[in-house]
C-alpha cells in the first residue's frame, strides 16, 4: 500500500511516501509522546505535544541544556531533549527569577540526574517501535551538555512539547545507511498489510452469524495486532463469545491469534462445558507461547433459551453488563492469564440474563487512554459513559464508546477491540 506524504495538515499528522522520511517523523512523534508520558509518570506533570512544530531538519537547539542518548545496531541514531535552564529549575521546584549563575550551577547535578532519567525512560519506550522492525538495539547512557552541540550530518527531526514550566524540544536522528531501508520497509509493510488483511479475514462478522446478535470494532495499533475476538455457534440458541489480548504487536503475535482461533474451533462445541474448553485451550496454548508471552481473555457462553450467561475471565479487564432494566455494572473475572500455567483452574461465573440486556467486552487499549491511566480507572470511566448510550443501536454504541475514550486529536497507544452482545 503506497503511503502518502508525512507532515502536519490542519494540526493532524499525515504520512509520507518515502519510507526513510516516514520512519523518522513517526519515531520523532512517538518519542515526543513518550516524553509526555514519562513526565506524567515521574513528575505528575501534564505537558502537550505540539505536532504543528514537527519538522525534518539538521539538529540545532535554541536552549542551553541538551541531553542525548545514542543507540546502535542494524541502524543507529540519537534521541535528544533540549530545554532552558529555567525550565529545568522549574521541574525540580527551584526556579527563582533572581537566581545567580552560581546558584544555577550548584543545582545542575540535581536537575541533570532527573533529566537523564527522563530521557532514559522515554528513549527506552520509543526504541520498542524501532526494534520491532530492526531487531535489538543497544542504547548508551544519556549524556548532558551545557552549550552548543553538533550531531553528525544524518537525518534528524524535532517536535516541541509545551507546559506551564516552559517548552522542551524533542529530537530524533536516524542513520539508515546500514540497510537498504526503502526496499526493506516497503517489502515489510506489504507483508504486514497482507498479514493485517489475513487477520481481518479471520474475524467473524455480524452478517455471518446474525442470530448471535453481536457487533464488533477492531483497530490494530500496528499492521500485526495482538487483539482478537471470535464468535462460535454452539446451537441455534447458544453462542460462545471470546475476546483476547495477546502480548506484543508483531508478526509472532499475529500467529498466536491464528492459533487461538483454531484452538477455539476445536474445543468449543456442543455440550462441552466452558471450563473444560478453556482448560484444553490453556494447556495447548501454554506449549506454543514463549517464556514471557501471555494472553488475557474473556470466554462467554450465552444460552438465550435458558436466559443464562456463563463467563470465564482470564486476567482481563472487567466486562460491562448493561441490563435492560437496572444500572450498568462491571463484572470482574478472577482467573489467571491464559496459557500462563499448566492445568490452571479458571473460576466460572453464571448469571441470569434477559432480552434487551447488553454485554460489552473490550481490550485494555480502550481503557488505558494514551498510556497515562490504569485500566481499572478507565473501566470506571466507561461505566459512567455507557449509561448515555443505552438508546443507541449496538453498532453505534460501540463506535461512540471509542469516540468518548479517544476524542478527536487523541491517539490510542494499544490495539483496541470491542465486542458488543445483545441478549
Amino acid at each position: 500500500m503506497e503511503r502518502k506524504r508525512f507532515g502536519v495538515v490542519d494540526g493532524q499528522i499525515a504520512i509520507a511516501s518515502e519510507p526513510e522520511h516516514a520512519y523518522l517523523l513517526e519515531n520523532t512523534v512517538l518519542f515526543g509522546e513518550c516524553v509526555c508520558r514519562s513526565c506524567k509518570d515521574m513528575l505528575d506533570m501534564q505537558i502537550g505535544l505540539d505536532v504543528s512544530t514537527l519538522a525534518e531538519q539538521p539538529f540545532s537547539s535554541p536552549y542551553r541544556i541538551v541531553l542525548y542518548a545514542t543507540f546502535f545496531g542494524k541502524i543507529s541514531g540519537q534521541y535528544a531533549i533540549s530545554l532552558a535552564e529555567k525550565t529545568a529549575l522549574s521541574l525540580i521546584g527551584e526556579y527563582d527569577f533572581e537566581a545567580s549563575a552560581e546558584y544555577v550551577r550548584n543545582l545542575r547535578p540535581t536537575f541533570s540526574g532527573l533529566l537523564m532519567e527522563l530521557l532514559n525512560v522515554s528513549a527506552g519506550r520509543a526504541l520498542l517501535d524501532l526494534q520491532s522492525t530492526f531487531g535489538r538495539l543497544t542504547v548508551l547512557p544519556p549524556t548532558v551538555v551545557y552549550g552548543e552541540i553538533q550531531f553528525p550530518p544524518i537525518r534528524s527531526a524535532s517536535v516541541r512539547i509545551t507546559s506551564s514550566f516552559g517548552d522542551m524540544l524533542c529530537s530524533c536522528s536516524l542513520d539508515l545507511a546500514k540497510v537498504a531501508l526503502g526496499r526493506e520497509i516497503d517489502a515489510a509493510r506489504k507483508k504486514l498489510t497482507l498479514l493485517n488483511e489475513s487477520q481481518d479475514a479471520m474475524l467473524v462478522k455480524p452478517r455471518d452469524l446474525p442470530n448471535a446478535r453481536f457487533q464488533a470494532m477492531y483497530k490494530a495499533l500496528a499492521e500485526a495486532g495482538g487483539d482478537f475476538y471470535d464468535v462460535v455457534e454452539i446451537s441455534s440458541e447458544k453462542y460462545a463469545y471470546f475476546l483476547a489480548d495477546a502480548s506484543g504487536h508483531d508478526i509472532a503475535t499475529s500467529f498466536v491469534t491464528a492459533q487461538l482461533r483454531a484452538l477455539l474451533r476445536q474445543n468449543c462445541y456442543g455440550d462441552k462445558a466452558p471450563i473444560d474448553s478453556m482448560r484444553m485451550v490453556n494447556n495447548v496454548l501454554g506449549g506454543l507461547l514463549g517464556a514471557f508471552d501471555y494472553v488475557t481473555a474473556w470466554y462467554l457462553v450465552l444460552d438465550r433459551k435458558k436466559g443464562v450467561l456463563q463467563a470465564i475471565g482470564m486476567g482481563h479487564p472487567p466486562f460491562l453488563f448493561v441490563p435492560h432494566a437496572g444500572e450498568a455494572r462491571l463484572i470482574e473475572g478472577g482467573g489467571v492469564m491464559l496459557g500462563a500455567f499448566p492445568d490452571a483452574d479458571f473460576p466460572i461465573l453464571e448469571m441470569p440474563v434477559q432480552p434487551g440486556d447488553r454485554i460489552y467486552l473490550y481490550s485494555d487499549g480502550l481503557v488505558e487512554g494514551n498510556g497515562n491511566i490504569m485500566w481499572s480507572e478507565g473501566a470506571q470511566m466507561l461505566l459512567s459513559d455507557i449509561e448515555q448510550l443505552r438508546s443507541l443501536q449496538l453498532a453505534d454504541a460501540i463506535i461512540s464508546l471509542c469516540e468518548i475514550a479517544f476524542p478527536e486529536g487523541t491517539t490510542p497507544r494499544d490495539d483496541i477491540v470491542i465486542l458488543g452482545i445483545e441478549v
